[in-house]
């Protein structure tokens, strides 16, 4: 088979059942007591489940006067949960018992089982994820939640709730069985229910249906892979077996080498007491031989004392001999040196009072030398004064000069570049002569 294969299944099981059919019957006339027997029946193929029954008036006058109309009783079964109307308007549910003076304007509606409901699937050519197209049959258990018998009817009714199953079934079922192999579907049967039972229940609560359980039946795999699986699994018996036996041999082999490592535990045993004994022997020997040397010891540690003493009594000696050798070495060495010091601190003495007479003229030639510079600058100063105070007067004699030449020869009236150069000229002149008066 290859990869991009797909198998298909060529037969189903002897389990294999249909599809389940969830209906509603209507009943004519007023003995709603056979309600009970229409819950009962399966249908002509026997697929049929029927969770409400619906009442119909088997009244040849017309509704006005039908309405009119009072039955002097009615009989309400036991068992199911009976919805009635009121003009037409649902007025709640009945309690089971006689109803006497039962006017035509109520009426019983629907006629609802509580009881539990078997829904069979079976789902074919379910695709798996190795591309095997497997067939399941799965039996769903639920009943109509007593508590929301009105919302069920009203809102969900029992052909949609047939649709409605069909549906979430098809697409649970298929969506658990494609997420494994297919040779894990028939391990996954307690999962795949868990799964459909916790999915069922969440989408079909809110319409007043309780789902107590769901089982899957029968798994139909194709022939090919049914006869591989069922030699895959006569092989995994051998396989066992072979395991087992492989087991016995080991333990056998492995009994037969403990009672040999008992037998060699033994004689390990006995040589270890005869060469413990051997070890006593020895130790014994060793005690005495160490006594001997013990005594040999003592003998030469007292005489290598006494030598001891004696090198450290001529060691005393010749220390006290180095030490006064030392101090009269001593004395005449310090007595030197400070000779020898006092004669290099005059020598430093006087030498310092030299360069410090030489440090006093160079300070006052120094002194002197920037007194003639100071001296010098304030003369330069005074002549640039002096300069500066001749260029002024003469800058002012020549504006005079120009003056007196302008007023003698009247007024002209100078155009063009000429006039323009004059005038810049006189500005400027005028502008130095500001600036001179200002520093005056």
């Amino acid at each position: 088979m290859g990869a991009n294969q797909s198998v298909h299944p060529i037969s189903r099981g002897p389990q294999s059942t249909g599809r389940t059919r969830i209906v509603s019957k209507v009943l004519y006339g007023s003995n709603y007591t056979k309600a009970n027997r229409m819950f009962v029946e399966r249908g002509k193929d026997g697929k049929e489940a029927c969770i409400v029954v619906q009442p119909v008036a088997a009244l040849c006058c017309p509704y006005e006067f039908a309405i009119c109309w009072f039955s002097p009783f009615i009989s309400v079964p036991s068992g199911p949960v009976v919805l009635y109307q009121n003009w037409g308007r649902n007025a709640g549910t009945l309690s089971p018992g006689c109803k006497p003076c039962w006017p035509g304007w109520r009426r019983i509606s629907h006629l609802v089982s509580l009881q539990l409901v078997t829904y069979n699937h079976a789902p074919k050519k379910c695709p798996t994820r190795d591309h095997v197209f497997v067939d399941l049959d799965l039996s769903v258990t639920l009943k109509v939640n007593k508590e929301q018998v009105s919302k069920f009817v009203f809102e969900m009714g029992a052909e949609r709730l047939d649709a409605y199953l069909s549906f979430q079934v098809e697409e649970s079922i298929r969506g658990l069985v494609y997420d494994v192999t297919h040779d894990r579907v028939n391990d996954m049967r307690g999962e795949f229910a868990e799964d459909m039972l916790a999915v069922l229940q969440t989408k079909v609560e809110r319409f007043g249906v309780d789902i107590k359980a769901v089982k899957i039946t029968n798994v139909a795999l194709p022939n090919i892979l049914q006869e591989r699986l069922e030699n895959t699994t006569s092989f995994k018996t051998r396989l066992t077996m072979q395991s087992k036996n492989h087991e016995h041999t080991i333990q056998t082999i492995e009994n037969t080498y403990a009672q040999q490592r008992q037998n060699i535990a033994q004689t390990f045993d006995l040589q270890k007491r005869s060469v413990r004994a051997e070890t006593d022997r020895e130790d014994t020997e060793q005690q005495e031989k160490m006594a001997v040397a013990t005594s040999d010891r003592a003998q030469k540690t007292t005489t290598a004392f006494e030598a001891q003493d004696v090198i450290l009594t001529k060691a005393r000696s010749d220390l006290e001999v180095a030490e006064f050798t030392g101090r009269t070495e001593k004395a005449e060495l310090v007595e030197k040196t400070k000779i020898e010091c006092a004669r290099r601190v005059r020598t430093t003495k006087k030498e310092c009072s030299v360069e410090t007479t030489q440090s006093e003229a160079l300070r006052e030639a120094s002194k002197d030398l920037a007194a003639a510079r100071e001296a010098e600058a304030a003369g330069e100063g005074k002549a640039a004064e002096y300069q500066e105070e001749r260029i002024r007067f003469e800058q002012q004699k020549r504006l005079a000069a120009i003056d007196a030449h302008f007023a003698a020869r009247g007024r002209h009236v100078i155009q063009g570049e000429g006039g323009r150069q004059l005038l810049s000229a006189f500005h400027d002149g005028r502008g130095v002569q500001a600036s001179m008066m200002k520093r005056d």
